[in-house]
This record gives structure tokens, sequence and C-alpha cells, in this order.
């Protein structure tokens, strides 16, 4: 017995995908993908560029704590003491403000690169649909016109090869309908 729908011997999924209508969706499933992983491709170098700035600034951040550690040693009074504990925390809170700011501003950029990579070519794949809906419909209506044409010179053919005009019969609705 076969295990998956796909290897059923009549399966609609098979017979969908191998239709038309399994084209269109592969195309569209195929433009999707892409639009996904080439968003995602996006977002990584964002967050390469922002993950760089970070550690650099952590890099600042180590020597300028060195830095006041040293400082610190060599203070004779508590005002040289203060003034570089001061100097040292300004610094930090600087660059920890500066640590929100780009983050803020990099989630910001990637949550609008994800929306428009997922809303990408929505308009245009319904705009798409639709067209061929259309084309479908004008399609089926003109081989319907066409049939009736064909019936209509049909009857006429016959009605003058058997030397009558033609007649159509108008259709009895199913209340006066005769048994």
């Amino acid at each position: 017995m076969a295990d998956t729908p796909m290897e059923w011997p009549s399966s609609p999924m098979k017979a969908f995908l191998e239709s038309e209508a399994g084209e269109a969706w592969r195309s569209a499933m195929l433009r999707q993908s892409e639009r996904f992983w080439e968003a995602q491709r996006k977002l990584l170098d964002e967050y390469e560029g922002l993950s760089r700035t970070l550690i650099e600034r952590r890099r600042a951040a180590t020597e300028a704590t060195l830095e006041s550690l040293r400082k610190l040693c060599a203070c004779r009074d508590g005002s040289d003491w203060a003034q570089c504990c001061s100097d040292w925390l300004a610094g930090s809170f600087a660059r920890v403000a500066a640590d929100g700011r780009d983050i803020f501003e990099e989630g910001m950029k990637m949550m609008s690169e994800i929306a428009q990579g997922m809303s990408a070519g929505i308009p245009g794949v319904a705009d798409k649909a639709a067209a061929e809906r259309e084309a479908a419909a004008r399609e089926a209506a003109s081989a319907r016109s066409a049939a009736i044409a064909q019936t209509a010179a049909s009857m006429q053919e016959a009605a003058a090869r058997a030397g009558k005009a033609p007649r159509f019969k108008k259709p009895e609705s199913e209340e006066g309908a005769r048994p």
C-alpha cells in the first residue's frame, strides 16, 4: 500500500501539481521562497554590521576600563579619584546609549525589511491570477459563442435541406412540460 498521498494510484495532489494550476502554484511558491531567503540574507548582513559595531564598542569599553583602573591606582586624593570614576561612568553611559540607539535603529530596519519581504509580490500574484481567470472566462465565453453559432448554422443547413425555414422552439418551463 502507498504510504503518502503522492503515491496513491489516483492522487488528487499529484493531479493538481501536474496541472496548469499546479504550475502557477509552484511558480508563486518559488517566488515567495526566493523573497524569503533574500530577506534572510539581508538580515544577516545587517546583523553582521551591527555585531561588529557592538564588538568594537565593547573593545573600547575594555580599553577605557583598563585606563581608568590605572588612573585610579595613581590617584593621591579623593577629588582625583572622583573625577576618574566620573569620566569612566560618563564614557560607559555614552557607550550604552549608543548601543541602545543602534540596536533600536537596526531592529526597526530589520522589521521593515521583513515586512517588505513577506508582502512583496503578493499584489502581483493576485493580479496575475485575476488576469488568468479573466482570460479563462473570455476563452470559455468565446467557446460558448462558437458552439452556439455552429449549432445555429447546423440547424439552418438542416432546415435548408428539408426545404423548410428554421423554427426555433422556445424551451418549456418545468410546470408546463409535457410527459
